[in-house]
């Protein structure tokens, strides 16, 4: 949340019961987005999408934390474009979580 709220002026963030009863969060915002080919590297630690974000004060950690927690959960994080503009991370949670 705090990515869609520094690079873009209008979040929204959802939570939902999504297939299989499966809970999704999901932050949209209308910023400038990430580029297709950037967006598996965004999850590597200490990577930072372009040079604008170079000096946003990040370590370039966040979405590497979130994936990690996501992920030890049973979930998975994807991330898309917005419509009309800007980037939807999604998170995919099972209902009991699976804690490794």
């Amino acid at each position: 949340m705090e990515n869609a709220v520094k690079h873009g002026s209008l979040v929204a963030v959802t939570l939902r019961r999504a297939e299989a009863d499966h809970i999704e969060i999901a932050v949209a915002d209308d910023g400038p987005g990430i580029p297709p080919a950037l967006r598996d590297k965004v999850f590597k630690p200490f990577f930072k999408a372009d040079s604008a974000r170079q000096d946003s004060g990040g370590f370039g950690l966040g979405l590497s934390i979130a994936q990690d927690i996501v992920k030890r959960h049973g979930g998975s994080i994807a991330l898309k474009p917005g419509e009309p503009s800007g980037l939807l991370v999604s998170m995919l949670l099972p209902p009991t979580p699976v804690l490794a």
